[in-house]
């Protein structure tokens, strides 16, 4: 004979795992279709970088998987930020924690000091700077929220150059880029192919730091070279021609 036996699990407390599971639920279908009213971003020093404040502003109103959407978007797209972190605050904000990206150049204009790191991004200030401080003939070389061409161009070739020579002086005026290195001048322009003109660089390096019995210039005579040219001038003691 067959028989069945009677569950032993109370009905009330079948009833209130359904009611958990339903307010769970509900609960998380609230929070993702809920407005988003407020972004609030932070960084190391309490304070986003305009760009990134502004952006995130037209991040607001939408509903919360729209906003998180689109701020994670906005985010993995800004080059200056080396990591972040979103949070939800019910009932509608959005905590986005930054790490921005260290300091590498800082350009110094009439009117301004912007602060960028090696891939020409700007980041914000920072009160131990150890980077490379370029003072700049132009009143400005920020184009919108970025660097302009001229700058960020700069800071590539200034990235390549420091791992050639001892950087000890940088100026940027409204026409070339001036370089000191052990009593050297370099000249370049603010313009053109970095590979080339950091390899015509290293080159001339080398064969002044080595020279051969076919050398004909002592690197102590050398005082300038110029590479907006075809071919580097070299300016020497013997042949200057200010």
């Amino acid at each position: 004979m067959i028989g069945f036996r009677r569950s032993k699990v109370p009905y009330h407390k079948f009833f209130f795992s359904l009611l958990l599971i339903f307010a769970g639920s509900f609960f998380v279908f609230l929070i993702w279709f809920l407005r988003v009213n407020e972004i609030e971003c932070l960084s190391a020093d309490n304070k986003c970088p305009e760009a990134v404040s502004e952006a995130l502003r037209d991040k607001k109103g939408n509903f919360f998987l729209i906003s998180l959407v689109n701020t994670r978007r906005m985010l993995d797209g800004y080059g200056g930020i080396a990591d972040f972190s979103i949070s939800y605050i019910f009932p509608s904000k959005i905590l986005v924690k930054i790490k921005e990206n260290i300091p590498r150049f800082r350009f110094d204009t009439s009117q301004e000091s912007v602060w960028v790191d090696d891939k020409a991004n700007i980041v914000s200030a920072v009160s131990d700077f150890r980077g490379i401080a370029v003072p700049a003939d132009k009143r400005s070389i920020v184009e919108g929220q970025k660097l302009s061409d001229e700058a960020a161009f700069v800071v590539s070739l200034l990235s390549r150059v420091e791992r050639i020579i001892v950087i000890e002086y940088v100026r940027m005026s409204d026409s070339f880029l001036q370089i000191r290195s052990d009593r050297i001048n370099y000249i370049f322009p603010l313009s053109g192919d970095v590979e080339y003109l950091s390899g015509a660089l290293n080159l001339l390096v080398l064969r002044l730091n080595n020279p051969t019995e076919e050398t004909t210039i002592e690197k102590s005579e050398v005082l300038e070279v110029d590479f907006r040219y075809k071919y580097p001038v070299i300016r020497t003691i013997r042949t200057v021609d200010y």
